[in-house]
């Protein structure tokens, strides 16, 4: 259905238009955090799916089943955690998203402590729902706040965000191979934890948005 304004018009200077969203967003303070959340959280947490199957066999000592289970009981969490922020209405969701960070750095942390398949089984369900809480949370804050003419752009750098996960990826790689992969994960978890930990200590504004 339509939608009642459309009154703004753009330059046509594709260049412009991105500076001009790029200073929008640093005149946000809300805005801009959420963003830089979303960035650690792919950076910190999106490289453990790149970690899942040398945790597995080196690990678990177990296969390509083992691997599917385990993905699969993070698309239960991912699921669980869907459904929540559907039925969630506007209370404490800035709290919200900075739980589900901590959900996620303590199931990551997990990950590298308890080295038993079927614990990790378990394990996996809160990862997911963290992640997918967490990222459901972020961009339907950043719809309701951002100004029209700018809703295009935040959406394009909120998914952006998630194509620095290679940036996580290959200096843990790297940790993997020179220290052992559960290493490698609870690195991850202490890293995240603390980005988390420093934006719940930071971020007023955040903590009292509903």
């Amino acid at each position: 259905p339509r939608t009642p304004g459309g009154t703004w018009k753009g330059s046509g200077a594709i260049m412009t238009e991105i500076r001009a969203g790029l200073m929008y967003v640093s005149r946000s303070p809300l805005v801009l955090v959420l963003l830089v959340g979303s960035a650690a959280t792919s950076i910190l947490a999106g490289p453990f799916q790149f970690l899942l199957p040398a945790l597995v066999v080196e690990v678990y000592h177990r296969g390509p089943v083992a691997l599917g289970i385990l993905s699969a009981a993070i698309g239960v969490g991912a699921l669980t955690g869907s459904l929540l922020v559907a039925s969630i209405t506007a209370w404490k969701r800035g709290m919200l998203v900075i739980g589900a960070g901590f959900v996620t750095g303590l199931s990551l942390l997990l990950m590298g402590v308890v080295p038993f398949y079927f614990a990790a089984l378990f394990i996996m369900i809160p990862f997911g729902l963290g992640s997918t809480a967490r990222m459901a949370l972020s961009h339907s804050l950043l719809m309701e706040r951002v100004e029209e003419a700018y809703r295009g752009r935040v959406t394009s750098l909120f998914m952006m965000s998630w194509g620095l996960m290679p940036l996580g990826a290959l200096p843990i790689g790297v940790v993997a191979d020179w220290l052992g992969v559960r290493v490698a994960v609870s690195i991850l978890a202490v890293l995240l934890l603390v980005a988390t930990t420093v934006i719940l200590l930071t971020q007023r504004r955040l903590r009292d948005t509903d």
